[in-house]
């Protein structure tokens, strides 16, 4: 994970497809903190109005890189690794 931090947010390693908006995601969660709103929606609902194509890329974890999750899976291996139940 130290490696991570030294990696910066302007330039985009040259495996990444496409780079996200950091400072739109922490507003994004920020404002979804404060209105509650989070309490209501799902994991699933979250991320497609953070990110509305994200439901055809595919996700990696950084403790392995080389795993490659479809939306779906991704959500599922979430649920499994930091218990956010998506119901």
């Amino acid at each position: 994970l130290d490696a991570l931090k030294n990696i910066s947010m302007d330039k985009k390693p040259s495996f990444v497809k496409e780079s996200f908006d950091l400072e739109g995601m922490k507003k994004y969660v920020d404002d979804l903190i404060k209105s509650n709103e989070y309490k209501k929606k799902t994991l699933r609902q979250c991320m497609m109005e953070m990110e509305p194509g994200c439901i055809n890329d595919t996700y990696t974890f950084p403790d392995d890189p080389n795993r490659h999750y479809t939306f779906e899976e991704m959500i599922k291996e979430m649920e499994k690794r930091y218990g956010c139940v998506d119901n």
